[in-house]
């Protein structure tokens, strides 16, 4: 899904297989089907950026709270996501975009 552009999402899902898989009596909303493909497709996106700062991680982190006798649980929030959320998040990258915004004498 992450390889479509959106416009093929909302035409394809939201306006040609969704009417057809719902019965006839239960009348979906155009607005309703179209809020539900971008969030499906939004969730995908995010899902997949999230998926590569998990995968940006070095193993040893794991390794390491392992041997500190932490919980998967405990590894997941305390060890993982943080680093992997700043990974993807950039604040730097957009404070910087905006810092050059600001200072561009066009």
């Amino acid at each position: 899904m992450l390889g479509m552009p959106m416009i093929v999402v909302l035409l394809s899902i939201a306006m040609l297989i969704v009417p057809m898989a719902i019965p006839a009596s239960a009348h979906a909303d155009k607005l309703l089907r179209t809020q539900t493909g971008m969030a499906l497709f939004t969730s995908a996106y995010l899902a997949e950026v999230k998926r590569a700062g998990l995968q940006a991680l070095p193993g040893g982190q794991t390794d390491a709270a392992s041997a500190l006798g932490m919980t998967y649980w405990q590894t997941a929030r305390l060890i993982v996501l943080p680093q992997a959320l700043r990974a993807v998040i950039g604040v730097h990258d957009l404070l910087n975009s905006a810092k050059a915004f600001a200072t561009d004498t066009l």
